[in-house]
């Protein structure tokens, strides 16, 4: 999914987090980075797209279990890291071990971004 997409998805699961659970404005901020850190690190390091170590939910949920252990504010990270994975499920596909997950979504098509963004909003609305 583009960038756009997993911002605004995030913040609408930190909008429902936030109504159980007050976040602090570091938590929003943090939760909006994870979900593009898989991206961000991939483009910092010049690593190939959809790379099997970084686009993988084993360290997707690695990163979200050591940073609510180290620091409870910052699980954000983890979670954003492991949302924009499971929006990544698309024909690109993402890693689970060794194993890649696909789906027939495709991350440029601008209907299937706008689809997922409304669902997110549905969610929020329920």
């Amino acid at each position: 999914m583009k960038w756009v997409t997993h911002t605004i998805c995030m913040l609408s699961i930190i909008a429902c987090i936030n109504r159980y659970l007050p976040l602090s404005a570091l938590s929003i901020c943090v939760g909006v980075f994870g979900s593009l850190a898989p991206d961000i690190i991939e483009r910092s390091l010049f690593l190939k797209h959809r790379n099997k170590h970084v686009h993988n939910f084993l360290t997707g949920l690695t990163t979200l279990f050591v940073l609510s252990v180290i620091d409870p504010s910052l699980f954000t990270l983890g979670l954003g890291y492991v949302h924009h994975l499971m929006l990544d499920i698309t024909k690109g596909g993402v890693y689970a071990g060794k194993e890649r997950i696909k789906s027939p979504l495709e991350s440029k098509n601008a209907l299937h971004n706008v689809l997922m963004i409304l669902l997110h909003l549905f969610f929020i609305f329920m």
